[in-house]
């Protein structure tokens, strides 16, 4: 009996790393989209956009890792602003 928890927790987490890296080829796909010549980018506060993907995406990986008896320290820090050109909204996602 522990041995098909054991498989089925596998194979739930090759899904769940299936489904993730699917994820991740749409978002490359995105990135790489043709751009209209009109497509205006805007300054971008390159720290403030981490900070919205990490309080986006924390509760997932955090409770995932916490479940896993890991703890992951966010240590960001300030001291550094980079900037750049984009479309905010899309830089987040």
């Amino acid at each position: 009996m522990e041995d098909t928890q054991k498989v089925r927790k596998y194979v739930e987490i090759i899904h769940t790393a299936a489904k993730e890296s699917a994820k991740v080829v749409s978002r490359l796909k995105e990135f790489y989209r043709y751009r209209d010549e009109g497509e205006v980018f805007t300054p971008v506060v390159i720290n403030d956009v981490v900070l919205q993907a990490i309080s986006l995406t924390q509760p997932r990986w955090k409770d995932q890792a916490l479940a896993d008896g890991v703890n992951i320290d966010n240590p960001h820090g300030d001291e550094q602003r980079a900037d750049g050109a984009g479309n905010e909204s899309s830089c987040a996602r």
